[in-house]
Order: C-alpha cells, then sequence, then structure tokens
C-alpha cells in the first residue's frame, strides 16, 4: 500500500512520520528525513510503493488516472526545473523522479529526503521493479536521533545545481564556487 499522508502537528510541524524518522523543514531546504530514534546499520527504515510509475509517453495519461489525495499528494511535492516557463507537473516530475528500466518512478515520502553525495549520505535506496517498483530505503551506517538522513541523488556538485537547482553543501564533495555558478 502507499504510505497515506498525515497532517502536520502544528505544534512540532512534522509532515510525516513512522517508527525511525519523522518528515519536518530542513536546513538543507524544504523537508528533509530525521531520524527518530537512535538507527542502526542496516536497518530498514521505509518501504514505499510508488506514487506514480510512468514513462515519456504516457505521463499525463498516468497523471490523469490518480485519486484526488495521490493527485494532492504528486502536487505537495518540490516543484523545479531549469525552465522557469515549465508546466508545473514536468517541474515536480523533474525534481521528484527516480529512474527505472521503464521509465520513472516518484514516491510520496522518499522525495521528501535531501541529497548528500555518495561519501557522506547515510541512507541507500534500492527499487525492485519486479514488486511495482517497491523502493527500499536501508541505512548505511549508525546515526543518533535527530540526525538528517540522506540519500545520493547521484551527478556532480554542477549537475545537481542544473536538474535540481541547488548547490551542493554536503561535505562529501568539492562544493561550486561563486564564480563557478556565474559561469553556468
Amino acid at each position: 500500500p502507499r504510505v497515506p499522508p498525515n497532517t502536520p502537528a502544528k505544534e512540532d510541524c512534522i509532515w510525516w512520520r513512522n517508527d525511525y524518522f519523522i518528515i519536518k523543514e530542513s536546513a538543507l531546504g524544504g523537508l528533509g528525513a530525521f531520524a527518530a530514534i537512535d538507527l542502526d546499520e542496516g536497518a530498514t527504515i521505509l518501504e514505499e510503493l510508488p506514487l506514480l510509475r510512468t514513462n515519456i509517453w504516457d505521463v499525463h495519461n498516468q497523471f490523469e488516472s490518480l485519486n484526488d489525495e495521490d493527485r494532492e499528494l504528486l502536487f505537495s511535492l518540490h516543484k523545479y526545473h531549469p525552465n522557469p516557463e515549465a508546466h508545473v507537473f514536468d517541474k515536480i516530475r523533474k525534481a521528484n523522479s527516480f529512474r527505472v528500466t521503464d521509465g520513472v518512478t516518484m514516491y510520496s515520502v522518499t522525495s521528501r529526503f535531501n541529497h548528500a553525495c555518495l561519501p557522506v549520505r547515510n541512507v541507500s535506496y534500492e527499487i525492485d521493479e519486479r514488486r511495482g517498483g517497491k523502493i527500499t530505503l536501508t541505512m548505511l551506517q549508525d546515526v543518533a536521533k535527530g540526525t538528517e538522513l540522506t540519500i545520493c541523488y547521484g551527478g556532480t556538485p554542477e549537475s545537481l545545481l542544473k536538474n535540481f537547482g541547488f548547490r551542493c553543501q554536503c561535505g562529501g564533495c568539492t562544493p561550486l564556487t561563486d564564480e563557478e555558478v556565474e559561469k553556468m
């Protein structure tokens, strides 16, 4: 089953939670995932079916087939596209897609995880295409309660800026200088 949406609690501004982590505002930008308890390396912290699984040819049909609740979840995801004139759905797809063999998947909870490059990310993910695109998130190291949980979006600091609209500050890569950004 899909992960159901939860209304944020006004007193703590939590967007969603399970036994392992909470989704709330992040200093890295937007929402992020934070350990709700001390987590051990190897722990599975989430299994989630895609909100949407599609390919470039069927994307609008798949979107139209979503129920109202799933459509609302989709529209609550981060929006970014290098072309500011792009359609809102294309901005959502660009910022939240996970590639699979026959197209892309988008997830209502996993899409809330912020990025850190491979050397410093603390969560890995695996997509099982035989099980409908179910994504499994697993801890790569022990982390303390309150630590932000991150996955790697892939690419270089340059491609992260071009494709996702942010400058990587994870500490595991050499960040772009202001001069490099101006030249892009």
